[in-house]
């Protein structure tokens, strides 16, 4: 048999050679002259191995086109989580022109994202912005926990200055507890939790804050408050009672922070005495409750006329 002159085999001085490759299996010796000006690198065969083809592509710039017929999706995909393991990646991206059988669209296997290249742009923009985001949430949690108590011996040093709101509702049902707070300037509970934080269900509100001054004198001003039955405010031993204003409601969900943020905000401007600042909340706290949800907007115009209406 006559072979053409391309196959037959021709010496090189070894100078000319050059090894790609791994130093086992997987590399091998090639001339320096053929491999540097090659084009294309046809590789059949594929492994998890690939030293020899990115040596081979370092060195001469060649496109390589490699092919395995026993290689399939499921290959790839395990060999990219593999290679996101190594790189310790949080995200991973298949960008190919095959796309697995069961899906003719960018889709999601084994926690890879796998689009074609017309795909690919659109995919990128939205993960970007989820790395953003992700980003800005790892950053808030860095170092929480000496924020955290940066925060609460600052909160412990200055509780004469805490207004705390420990009012009921349907996701914090027994766990807004008055036991948790050290202390504070003022603190406004509703019935239901200061009956739970004592354990007593039955006692009248008045005589539970006579039996407990011990908690009171925690707080420079204690409130609770008892929905329709109106409110006690608590102040140097002092107890006093003011009724509420409206009786008949639509809708009280959010009416206990209407009137602790009222009492706050009268109490403030140093002009109302406790029992005026209670009362003044009372009616505020009414009229959200005059209406469902925030349906309703409380203004200063409304309040004013409202207020000069009952005081008349």
């Amino acid at each position: 048999m006559i072979f053409p002159n391309f196959l037959k085999p021709h010496f090189v001085k070894k100078e000319e050679l050059v090894r790609l490759g791994s130093v086992d299996d997987g590399g091998y010796v090639l001339p320096i002259k053929d491999t540097k000006f090659s084009d294309v690198l046809i590789s059949l065969g594929i492994s998890d191995n690939w030293d020899f083809e990115k040596d081979f592509v370092k060195f001469s710039k060649a496109k390589v086109i490699a092919y395995d017929y026993s290689i399939n999706n499921d290959f790839w995909i395990s060999k990219f989580k593999k290679d996101m393991q190594e790189k310790n990646a949080d995200i991973g991206i298949l960008v190919t022109e095959k796309l697995p059988n069961d899906t003719d669209r960018m889709s999601i296997v084994n926690g890879i994202y796998i689009c074609t290249f017309q795909e690919f742009r659109g995919l990128s923009h939205v993960l970007r912005d989820v790395i953003l985001n992700y980003n800005r949430i790892k950053i808030s949690q860095e170092n929480i926990g000496d924020k955290k108590e940066l925060l609460y011996q600052f909160l412990t040093k200055h509780k004469r200055k805490l207004f705390i709101n420990c009012q009921t509702n349907s996701s914090n049902f027994g766990y807004n507890l008055i036991s948790k707070y050290n202390g504070g300037k003022i603190i406004c509970i509703d019935e239901t939790e200061f009956r739970l934080s004592l354990r007593n269900k039955s006692e009248d509100v008045k005589k539970l804050l006579i039996l407990n001054k011990k908690i009171l004198n925690n707080y420079e001003i204690f409130i609770v408050t008892m929905g329709s039955k109106g409110c006690y405010v608590c102040h140097k031993n002092k107890i006093e009672y003011i009724p509420t204003i409206f009786i008949n409601t639509k809708d009280t969900t959010g009416c206990g922070d209407i009137f602790f943020s009222s009492f706050i905000f009268f109490y403030s401007t140093n002009q109302f005495t406790l029992k005026e600042c209670a009362f003044l909340s009372h009616i505020a706290s009414g009229m959200h409750a005059k209406s469902e949800g925030n349906e309703n907007q409380i203004t200063k115009d409304s309040f004013f006329k409202i207020s000069q209406t009952i005081i008349k």
